[in-house]
């Protein structure tokens, strides 16, 4: 997939997600930029190129985030002060 979305145009490593308003707990922040790693996965799956887009954005002021595993982003996406609501879900 990833390799699809650069093909299309998408610059290597961008975030998987970006989030246009700021973060409630993060009020000077212009946004926040999630990218999405398996759940278990280690820092050491983040990319380079990643870890670059991530530094860039947090240097323009973005709250930056790497969520490892669905539930984990959602409690930091919760954590930064994002009305997150979870519904159930069957197994």
């Amino acid at each position: 997939m990833g390799a699809k979305l650069v093909r299309e145009g998408m610059s290597k490593g961008a975030p998987d997600l970006l989030i246009f308003d700021a973060p409630p707990a993060h009020p000077g922040k212009v946004g926040t930029a999630l990218e999405m790693k398996r759940e278990g996965a280690t820092k050491s799956t983040v990319r380079p190129e990643q870890r670059r887009w991530l530094a860039h954005l947090e240097e323009r002021g973005w709250h930056t985030l790497v969520g490892y595993g669905a539930k984990d982003a959602l409690k930091k996406l919760k954590d930064a002060g994002y009305d997150v609501r979870v519904f159930p879900c069957e197994d």
